[in-house]
């Protein structure tokens, strides 16, 4: 087990604190993955674990043993496994001598310049073997293969090292998405069946969620969440650490979080006429949940029109906890469901028209939004493509729809109406 408690980490000794009083366990047998936005102090945790940034304050202990006090760097190298952010390699060692360097730790108790036991070819061997590196490749210059197989190859060296311990920060920024998959799959395979504590830096999400047993979530230095993905990758967190609105849901596939990041409007957009104001989203077909969430952001009141449980449009409005009618899938609208709409609408200041395709639905959502209209409340219309002319040409000709080309410029257009009207 490798554990700081309350450490205090800076990069020499006047330099500010990177990391403040910080206390992360890392157990055999899990996947840790330490998540958070640029400068949080990732790369800084690796460090002070790794042995290689000695904190300030606090203590890091192997075993119960100081990892600074009472071990030699090599006895902590034997123990733990890095793969450091950067990965540059400046003499031109060919792949394989490069995985082999990661057999130091071992033969510097035979002496360094002792030839390669078979344990290290066996070691390396392996590493090679369990990174999937082509026969052709391990004997080319390091230099001369591409940042995706240089991360292989670095990652790689970690593994003839044979440590219980293995830390990668970001190992996976020039991987493809398969290669990515493949990675975080054996780590967290080593993890499970040799019982290796493995804690890996990422900066995406979704990559953490699906495959760590627990999430480190770092803010301004510091922890602000440990835990398992479910209970630490909220909307809250994300909103909290980030500084941007999600939307997390259950992946169906895994049942881990699944975070999507709501688009921003333009710098600057003044969204205070929409505080307090009831707008009714005539969407469906997963047009209207960016909508959704933008209006909500801003204050505004939010009804939905008829939507099917099975729409991600539904999906959100749940979420959301916003009222709009409700029909099973496959189901149509009837008299009833469109009663209910109306009743919804009635209390709305203005409604906003997706780009969404009604489909048999079309002439009724065609009268909802021309009551809105006949009632002197601002309709605004998304363009949708060519199969949208005919109801677009019917509300043209029954009133004066705000046409505009995007849900940006709905919004902004919406706030402006009713900045006015107020």
């Amino acid at each position: 087990m490798l554990a700081a408690h309350s450490i205090d980490v800076r990069h020499g000794n006047d330099a500010p604190i990177v990391l403040a009083n910080a206390s992360v366990t890392l157990n055999p047998g899990e996947l840790v993955c330490v998540v958070g936005p640029n400068g949080s102090g990732k790369s800084t945790l690796v460090q002070a674990l790794a042995r290689t940034l000695a904190p300030s304050s606090g203590v890091v202990v192997l075993d119960q043993v100081d990892l600074y006090k009472d071990l030699t760097a090599r006895e902590a190298a034997q123990t733990i496994g890095v793969v450091p952010q950067t990965t540059d390699v400046f003499l031109d060692f060919t792949v394989r001598d490069t995985i082999a360097m990661g057999r130091a730790p071992w033969r510097q108790s035979r002496g360094m310049l002792s030839p390669d036991s078979a344990d290290d070819e066996a070691a390396v061997e392996r590493a090679i073997q369990q990174m999937d590196l082509p026969r052709d490749l391990v004997d080319r210059p390091i230099s001369h293969v591409s940042g995706g197989e240089r991360q292989r190859a670095i990652v790689a060296r970690m593994l003839a090292q044979e440590a219980k311990i293995m830390l990668l920060d970001e190992p996976t920024s020039a991987l493809d998405l398969a290669a990515q998959s493949r990675l975080l799959t054996w780590l967290r395979r080593q993890a499970c069946e040799q019982q290796k504590a493995v804690m890996v830096v990422l900066h995406d999400l979704n990559l953490a969620a699906a495959h760590a047993d627990r999430l480190v979530v770092l803010h301004n230095g510091a922890v602000f969440a440990d835990g398992p993905p479910k209970q630490v990758l909220t909307a809250d967190t994300i909103a909290s650490v980030y500084g941007v609105h999600a939307w997390v849901r259950a992946n169906p596939l895994n049942c881990r979080p699944t975070v999507l990041a709501i688009p921003e409007l333009a710098p600057g957009f003044d969204g205070s006429a929409l505080s307090g104001s009831a707008v009714h989203l005539l969407c469906g077909s997963s047009t209207g949940a960016n909508l959704m969430f933008q209006l909500v952001r801003f204050g505004a009141r939010v009804t939905l029109s008829v939507l099917c449980v099975s729409d991600s449009d539904a999906d959100a409005a749940d979420s959301l906890g916003l009222a709009y009618t409700k029909i099973g899938p496959f189901e149509l609208p009837t008299a009833d469901d469109w009663r209910r709409d109306t009743d919804l609408a009635e209390s709305a200041d203005a409604a906003i028209l997706t780009q969404a395709h009604f489909g048999d639905a079309e002439a009724s959502m065609a009268a909802s939004a021309m009551s809105f209209m006949k009632s002197g409340r601002p309709l605004v219309v998304i363009r949708g493509d060519s199969h949208r002319f005919e109801l677009e040409a019917q509300l043209a000709a029954a009133g004066a729809p705000l046409f505009v080309e995007s849900e940006d410029r709905a919004i902004a257009v919406l706030a402006e109406v009713l900045a006015g009207r107020n």
